[in-house]
């Protein structure tokens, strides 16, 4: 029973309710540079606070990681939850509607410092307001980036 007890608290010692950010990317940036020849894949997940001072932290640590490197064979996937809390809106100019323009531009602003291709896969938090919404954020996505990214 005490070894039962032991591991709780230790996997609960691990687990946290609090957003978590790194300060710098771990390791250093030659360690992830690719050899030549290959494609590099960044994957950012519930990027959707992006726009606000906290969700900015991961799109700087982005940029800051690409800085110097080659990124046109490289592929950047947004995975999901890119708008939170409830997706789009349906209607074109209210609060809702503006509010989730800002924190999609932080993150197809990406393009400025990115060569590579960009996919945005929608979330549980894009899903929210339903099909109808999720067609205008894609609508959104593709008047800021293109067809072919």
């Amino acid at each position: 029973m005490a070894v039962v007890g032991l591991l709780l608290f230790l996997l609960s010692a691990c687990a946290s309710y609090k957003t978590q950010y790194a300060e710098e990317p771990s390791g250093s940036i030659e360690s992830m540079t690719a050899k030549e020849g290959t494609e590099v894949f960044y994957l950012l997940g519930d990027a959707g606070d992006a726009g606000s001072p906290k969700g900015n932290q991961v799109l700087h640590a982005l940029k800051s990681m690409v800085r110097d490197q080659d990124t046109k064979t490289d592929h950047l996937i947004f995975l999901g939850d890119n708008v939170y809390d409830h997706g789009m809106g349906g209607v074109e100019y209210s609060d809702k509607r503006k509010d989730a323009e800002r924190r999609l531009k932080a993150q197809t602003d990406v393009k400025d410092f990115f060569d590579g291709d960009i996919l945005f896969i929608p979330g549980n938090h894009d899903w929210y307001s339903g099909l109808a919404a999720l067609k205008v954020q894609e609508d959104y996505v593709v008047d800021k980036l293109g067809k072919d990214t």
